[in-house]
């Protein structure tokens, strides 16, 4: 199997399991179990057509970044086009629901459909990517080991992270459970940065100076 094959093979696994995920989410209030297992399922075997695309090291982490994107378009494709559908039948003097029914009144970020997927992007995008950097980096400055290993794991790891913490923006219906939660995990890995600059710094040499001093005086 080439690498495009293997690509390609992969792309469609991953596509397939968004499609039935965005469904057992779409249809919280019905029989959802197969759709969730065979969603998984195929994301867990689109992993291995990864690594033979594009390597063990490489592949995997490519296909989390892909995953990440792939789920941001297709949580907010189908809002979009409600969104659209909802113009297009209020401008026709028409009920903004299914139902006949007028929409009830609204207030919060909710009441602007474009301000709630605005604020998905920026959590799913830099916001997810900012704590992942920060985490990644907490963890190359405090795990032990040599650099190389250390800086390894940080490119291996630092993919992994950004997909899965954009993952659960778009997949996460609640806002204010995922973006807490997302600024949390920045915040601990800006606490370790911090920790491990402070660990870094080069201790005193006491000893040294009293000799430096005792020298300089006889001196």
């Amino acid at each position: 199997m080439t690498d495009i094959s293997s690509t390609i093979l992969a792309l469609v696994f991953m596509l397939a399991a968004l499609v039935l995920l965005y469904r057992a989410w779409a249809r919280r209030r019905s029989p959802r179990g197969r759709h969730i297992f065979m969603g998984w399922a195929l994301l867990a075997a689109s992993m291995p057509v990864w690594a033979l695309a594009g390597g063990v090291d490489k592949g995997p982490a490519t296909g989390i970044a892909v995953l990440s994107l792939a789920a941001l378009a297709v949580v907010l494709a189908p809002a979009w086009a409600r969104g659209v559908r909802r113009r297009r039948t209020l401008a026709a003097g028409g009920p903004s629901d299914d139902d006949g029914e007028p929409d009830p009144p609204r207030s919060g970020p909710s009441a602007i459909p474009w301000l709630r997927r605005t604020g998905v992007v920026l959590l799913a995008g830099p916001g997810a990517f900012l704590a992942a950097a920060c985490l990644t980096l907490a963890l190359f400055m405090l795990w032990p080991g040599v650099e190389a290993d250390r800086l390894a794991f940080a490119a291996f790891f630092a993919p992994l992270a950004w997909g899965a913490l954009a993952c659960w923006a778009v997949c996460d219906p609640l806002m204010r459970r995922k973006a807490p939660g997302i600024f949390i995990i920045a915040i601990i890995g800006a606490a370790g940065v911090a920790v491990g600059l402070v660990a870094a710094q080069p201790e005193p040499n006491t000893a040294a100076g009293i000799v430096q001093g005792v020298e300089a005086g006889a001196g």
